[in-house]
């Protein structure tokens, strides 16, 4: 890797958003998943939250481009399970009915 690749990818690292997160809840269809997935990656979001009770969450690869490199899904069984790490100061709560 040259300098000038390696100082642009230290630059977008810089710019990610870590007090942004985003949380879905059963995306049926992969490559929905997969889409949500690479517009946090564009926005710079580094944390996906998936609510999905059934069984294992699906999302295709291929449609993901990349974008499962560098975006963490954390997958929860309940919305109760996955409203916790919202719950700590400076988050907002997504079950929130306020909201």
């Amino acid at each position: 890797m040259n300098l000038q690749r390696y100082a642009r990818i230290c630059e977008m690292l810089a710019r990610r958003q870590p007090d942004l997160t985003v949380c879905m809840e059963q995306v049926h269809k992969p490559h929905n998943v997969s889409a949500v997935i690479r517009t946090a990656d564009a926005v710079g979001v580094h944390e996906v939250h998936a609510i999905w009770p059934g069984s294992r969450m699906r999302t295709m690869a291929s449609a993901a481009a990349g974008s499962n490199s560098w975006v963490q899904v954390k997958t929860h069984r309940t919305i109760g399970r996955g409203r916790h790490p919202f719950k700590r100061p400076g988050h907002a709560d997504p079950g929130d009915p306020s909201l």
